[in-house]
């Protein structure tokens, strides 16, 4: 080769390349060394892979040791090769003792033991050393089935106990449709006080909504209240459900994160529930109270407050004394405020609403539901890519999260720093740099105007700080 020539393109000679077949069926082009050395038989030199020249070995049905059957090559199948061309269906494969989802075992094929929701022991296995579970009685939902209790629990059920019968039917049954039953009168009178109605937003009160029955409390339809009676020290160990008729006292809880300092003056909120549920008695647990007129109808809302701000992390809300009428299932669920939705709101001038982040549910002869807040810090910075900011949750954060307990002022978005800028008696938001009359200073705002007497003015949204400009 002369100086100055190079290897692109590559100007030394080649070693002959061809199509190298190996044992199932498969083709690379390799030389004839290559093939050699990975035990292929080389096909010759300039030979390619396309159409693949390799002849293809037969399949088979292939009896896998858990039972399952399998198309394979007979040097692919590990377990039992039923010879060339044998299908899987029907299946060959020899069959083994299953443990049937109604208890007890007999010899089925895997498919047939699986079909019925059976656990296969094994090709070759025998029943006579099978150790399958009992069953008894399941019900989800009203319906009964004599099952082992891992498919009870599967189905949603409720599992008897191990030779619990369906005959008689020992289930409670869903509510028939109907007209609800009438509700007793309030026993305790209802101060009116109103609701707040300020705009939604994030602040200390980032919470949940939770039922639980203290099982230690006994009803009596005495008159008593029983607020300050729930003894629920942790939000999961929240009582969900009961199986029986009731009655049951249920305490509604708001549940706030932990890592927060909750400030509790209010709340709205409502109540969900079936034909079948019977409110018997219900209470405040707060100092005044203004609801629908079908209260604690299902459908119908509330509105409570306080006093005095609640700042537990548990805070009791109301009590329901409720039973289900004719051994059926139903649930007491919380939910929004038909009219005002569902918020809480703090002891801020003027108050600031938080929406309720979940609501529980109580079960009559079937499970409740929790929601239990996170206990992750609050709200932080939220960065977007054109350098604005603003605060909100980590879930709702659309940009880039700054972190936990961050604000906007000082702008830690890479944007530039904002506040009021003065021109005579107008205001506008802008960076220091850019305003041409009086900076007010990073961070503040045009409401209320500080640059003298108001101008009309319409307004839009920048992040945390609202931005106000002339007409």
């Amino acid at each position: 080769m002369g100086s100055g020539t190079d290897c692109t393109p590559n100007p030394c000679a080649q070693p002959p390349r061809g199509a190298c077949c190996f044992q199932g069926g498969n083709c690379v082009v390799l030389t004839p060394d290559e093939c050699e050395a990975q035990a292929g038989i080389y096909e010759g030199h300039d030979t390619v892979c396309s159409p693949n020249p390799c002849p293809q070995p037969p399949t088979g049905a292939c009896c896998l040791d858990a039972g399952r059957c399998v198309m394979r090559h007979s040097f692919d199948c590990i377990g039992a090769y039923q010879g060339d061309f044998t299908a899987c269906d029907p299946s060959p494969c020899p069959p083994g003792g299953c443990c049937l989802e109604t208890g007890g075992c007999a010899l089925l094929a895997y498919d047939t033991c699986l079909a019925g929701n059976g656990q296969f022991l094994g090709v070759g296995s025998d029943c006579s050393v099978a150790n399958c579970p009992e069953a008894g009685a399941c019900w989800p939902d009203g319906e009964c089935a004599v099952i082992v209790e891992l498919s009870c629990l599967e189905h949603g059920g409720n599992y008897q106990g191990d030779g619990a019968s369906c005959d008689p039917n020992p289930c409670p049954q869903p509510c028939p449709d109907g007209a609800r039953v009438n509700r007793e009168n309030a026993p305790f009178p209802k101060p009116i006080a109103t609701p707040p109605t300020q705009t939604v937003m994030n602040g200390p009160n980032w919470g949940t909504l939770i039922l639980h029955g203290n099982p230690d409390i006994v009803y009596t339809d005495d008159g008593s209240s029983y607020c300050g009676q729930s003894n629920l020290e942790s939000c999961n160990d929240a009582v969900l459900s009961i199986e029986g008729d009731g009655p049951v006292v249920i305490h509604a809880l708001a549940a706030f994160r932990v890592s927060t300092a909750p400030r509790l003056k209010g709340i709205t909120f409502g109540v969900e529930y079936g034909n079948c549920l019977v409110i018997d008695s219900w209470g405040a647990c707060a100092d005044f109270e203004l609801s629908t007129g079908d209260w604690p109808a299902s459908g119908q809302g509330t509105a409570l407050t306080w006093n005095e701000v609640q700042t537990g992390q548990l805070t009791e809300v109301y009590w329901f004394a409720c039973y289900v009428e004719g051994h059926t299932i139903d649930r007491l669920k919380t939910a929004p405020h038909p009219n005002q939705g569902g918020n809480f709101s703090d002891d801020s001038i003027p108050a600031r609403l938080d929406p309720i982040r979940g609501y529980g549910v109580f079960g009559f002869n079937r499970l409740g539901f929790i929601s239990c807040p996170p206990n992750a810090p609050l709200y932080g910075a939220c960065c977007f890519e054109d350098g604005s900011c603003s605060v909100t949750t980590p879930e709702e954060c659309f940009g880039t999260y700054y972190g936990d307990g961050t604000d906007c002022s000082p702008n830690p978005c890479g944007g530039p720093a904002l506040g009021a800028c003065c021109i005579a008696s107008e205001c506008t938001i802008t960076a220091p740099e850019d305003c041409q009359g009086d900076y007010i200073g990073d961070g503040i705002g045009c409401e209320p105007n500080p640059c003298g007497a108001p101008v009309p003015t319409q307004s839009t949204t920048w992040g945390r700080i609202k931005v106000r400009y002339a007409k």
